[in-house]
């Protein structure tokens, strides 16, 4: 068997049975001399193994090294070396420069790929594709082997041991617009590959334009990538690859070559039908991971929870599209349901905006972080955002469009951030590509998928919790989709609140749980309700030509008290449009210095959270410093600039330190929270009576119900008289409860009240604080209350009526 030809085989291969086949029959799987130790390191398991918990994750970093292959490609092509000051020093400037022709100063639109048309979009991700297949799911593991293939720079032979095949080398390092710097070579993918072998192949060509010379350095190169069990002595397998060529000492051969001119390495999908490797290619890369380990098996190019919406996700700023094609058998359909392109979770939603998001969204925010710049972009859906983000996360953290780490939808629903009524459709990007070196590495762990539980991630939370608390908009939003929903129900909820109102007042030890007595208080918003006229929306100037103080005249001094200790924030009036601060290109840049007390130098602020402008308001919040003293008289300076202006805004803020007090006018509480969701931070001193809200079988795909579901509950913060507000959704058609109703003899409307009294007394307990928790356990081991309400009930309700039944015969 000829080179090429084991190669074209193994390609078409799709177990780890047909593969080990191949190789046997070559004379090569037994000889353990003919395989090479990735990384040239004999204990190198310790680094693959410990990367990526999760497939999708480690499958994204396969496609980020076909993003940068392309990107070096081009690069190269025009003669730049990537790492001299002619190459583009971002991403976007080298998708912008290689890819649309733009040059410097770059514009907002460009070397965006949501701005792109359909057809380009089309043409430039069949240059990186994805393709599944395999056998049916009830043949083998059931699971598909991923083929990914671009058309990037291409590797020769030799060279392989220094790219695809090396480990903790700086082979990108000091490139500025790729993404792939951690140099593992995307092995986290490994352990999710062929079910024994953890089998991988790799097919590389260098493009002939970049090649000098002939020989090896112009053919395709290939290999297999396996684990091998431990050997004697040894603590833990070793993967090794292929390296039978020149193999003159054990384990330091080279890989396999071969002469073609092109090889059949992209797929197709169209009228004639669907084959993986169907389109030639000339040079480039292709990698295979056999009967890769996805949790989900179904389509690939389907959303709603499959590949195409997690890689979404994973990357969602992606630099170029990428391809994907689902080519197994046994998914019957139309020629255009097998091929699909990803293009980011931010482009897709910036494509998407006037259709799905809610008006004046998506709304950004800046913050200061150790004096590196994060921005936060917010994006609220008119319905849900299931389709477009993974699973139940719905916050990422990103850094050059790749996703780092996220947040689930119970951020939302935390005290410090009170938006649960609008979990299901917001989605938020928060790009940190600015925090680099040490900064960078204490925040996220080199698999990328998770934070290191440090002050500054704590920092960073603490920022996003703010913004999405105070700001305007959203909680416009908030009170105008808790008003509908509220309306549509109250006729039919208000008889069952007065009820149960009727009930705690009866009863000593609940009455005591609400504050002001068990009345009921209206379920509407006092302010923040209305849509505004459209006639009278603000607009706004692409560049500012004023920014004061709030409700303050133009160069006018703010002066004002600050406590010790505390956050200061200061609103400011603009005419700025409401993207100044967060845009791609031309954006404001805000600073801020505090003059000392002995009068000798200004201070930089390194950390400060900037939300807006949201309609000519700006809000901004900093600490003071730590060297403030009860009594000191400290001058901030705010200066806003921009390219277009010549002279800033310098604003002067004369700030007197004032001791720290807990209450606030007209406030008895405490204003400082450092409230994570859990725990402690969730005990309630009272409550306010629940609002609940009936959801019939129509309505269950809005709240995540099912036949199971009997409660949810969703924090509103503290009402007007600083109680705790939540709404109870109530599941009317749970199966339990149906189930009590068929019996004629009972009265229905005492059975249903008694279901769902004895669900939300129940869920007031776990709301109201955990002063019962026992010691023993770390309240980080408790999921939120809102969680738990949704999990206790679903699992009380088989027993509520029967034991309350069975309860009231005890007297006899």
């Amino acid at each position: 068997m000829s080179n090429e030809d084991l190669c074209l085989n193994l390609l078409l291969a799709d177990t780890e049975e047909e593969v080990v086949s191949l190789l046997e029959e070559a004379g090569y799987w037994t000889d353990n001399d003919l395989w090479r130790y990735l990384g040239d390191n004999e204990n190198n398991f310790g680094p693959i193994g410990n990367q990526q918990s999760q497939a999708v994750a480690a499958l994204t970093e396969k496609l980020i090294n076909s993003v940068d292959a392309r990107l070096l490609n081009a690069c190269l092509l025009q003669g730049i070396d990537p790492e001299s000051t002619d190459a583009p020093s971002s991403i976007r400037e080298a998708v912008a420069r290689f890819y649309e022709g733009n040059t410097k100063p770059l514009s907002d639109e460009a070397g965006k790929i949501s701005l792109w048309p359909d057809s380009k979009t089309t043409e430039e991700a069949n240059k990186i594709t994805l393709a599944a297949t395999g056998p049916g799911t009830n043949q083998g593991t059931g699971y598909p082997s991923i083929s990914i293939a671009d058309e990037g720079e291409g590797q020769t032979p030799d060279t392989f041991p220094d790219t695809f095949l090396s480990l903790q080398k700086s082979n990108k390092l000091r490139v500025p617009f790729v993404q792939g710097k951690f140099n593992m070579g995307a092995t986290g993918a490994l352990q999710f590959c062929s079910p024994k072998y953890r089998l991988q192949l790799i097919i590389s060509r260098r493009n002939p334009a970049l090649v000098e010379g002939t020989g090896r350095d112009s053919e395709w190169g290939f290999t297999i990538v396996r684990r091998e069990e431990a050997e004697r002595g040894a603590r833990s397998s070793v993967f090794t690859y292929l390296a039978p060529v020149d193999a003159d000492r054990p384990r330091l051969g080279k890989v396999l070559s071969f002469t073609s001119n092109t090889l059949p390495l992209f797929p197709k999908s169209d009228d004639t039908g669907r084959s993986a490797y169907s389109k030639p290619a000339a040079f480039g890369s292709l990698v295979k991971l056999y009967e890769y380990n996805l949790d989900n098996k179904s389509n690939i190019v389907m959303s709603g929870g499959g590949l195409l919406q997690r890689l979404d996700f994973s990357l969602p700023e992606l630099a170029l599209p990428i391809r994907l094609y689902e080519c197994r058998p046994q998914y019957k359909g139309k020629p255009g349901s097998f091929s699909t392109n990803v293009m980011g979770m931010g482009a897709r939603l910036d494509r998407d905006r006037m259709d799905k998001l809610e008006e004046d969204f998506p709304i950004g925010a800046v913050f200061r972080i150790q004096d590196c710049e994060v921005r936060a972009r917010l994006y609220a859906l008119k319905g849900s955002a299931k389709n477009y983000r993974s699973g139940k996360n719905a916050i990422a953290f990103t850094i050059n469009g790749q996703t780092h780490a996220t947040k689930d939808t119970s951020f939302f629903r935390r005290k410090a951030v009170g938006m649960g009524q609008l979990q299901d459709s917001l989605v938020v990007i928060i790009d940190c590509s600015a925090i680099d070196g040490q900064l960078r590495e204490d925040m996220f762990l080199n698999s990328r998928d998770r934070f290191r539980d440090t002050q500054t991630t704590k920092v960073l939370i603490e920022k996003l919790e703010q913004f999405i608390k105070t700001n305007h908009t959203l909680r416009e939003l908030r009170n105008r989709r808790r008003e509908q929903e509220i309306r549509n129900q109250i006729d039919e909820a208000k008889p069952l609140t007065e009820a149960l109102s009727r009930l705690i007042q009866r009863t000593p030890e609940l009455s005591r749980l609400f504050v002001g007595g068990p009345s009921i208080p209206s379920p509407f918003p006092k302010a923040g309700t209305s849509t505004g006229n459209a006639a009278s929306r603000f607009t706004g100037k692409r560049f500012p030509t004023f920014f004061r103080f709030h409700k303050l005249g133009d160069g006018e001094h703010l002066e004002r008290d600050a406590q010790e200790g505390t956050a200061l924030r200061i609103k400011f009036d603009t005419d700025a449009q409401d993207d100044y601060f967060h845009r791609n290109s031309e954006r404001g840049v805000l600073e801020v210095d505090v003059f000392d007390k002995q009068g000798e130098h200004w201070k930089p602020v390194a950390d400060f959270s900037l939300a807006g402008p949201t309609s000519g308001i700006v809000n901004l919040s900093f600490q003071l410093p730590f060297h403030a003293s009860i009594g000191d008289v400290l001058r901030a300076r705010i200066r806003i600039t921009d390219p277009s202006r010549i002279d800033s805004f310098d604003l002067d803020a004369i700030l007197t330190v004032i001791p720290f007090s807990e209450t606030t006018p007209g406030n008895s509480k405490s204003t400082k929270s450092n409230d994570s969701g859990r725990g402690k931070g969730n005990q309630l001193s009272s409550l306010a009576i629940p609002n609940i809200i009936p959801v019939y079988r129509k309505d269950w795909n809005n709240h995540d119900f099912d036949e199971h579901s009997a409660l949810k509950v969703v924090r509103q913060g503290a009402s007007e008289v600083d109680s705790e507000e939540f709404d109870f959704y109530a599941n009317y058609d749970n199966k339990h409860l149906l189930a009590a109703l068929k019996d004629a003899n009972r009265d229905h409307e005492v059975l249903r009240a008694i279901f769902v009294y004895s669900q939300v007394l129940f869920s007031i307990a776990i709301l109201s604080g955990d002063k019962a928790k026992p010691s023993s356990l770390d309240s980080d081991e408790l999921p939120d209350p809102e969680t738990l309400v949704e999990v206790v009930s679903s699992r009380l309700a088989p027993f509520i009526i029967p034991t309350l039944d069975a309860m009231s015969g005890m007297s006899d």
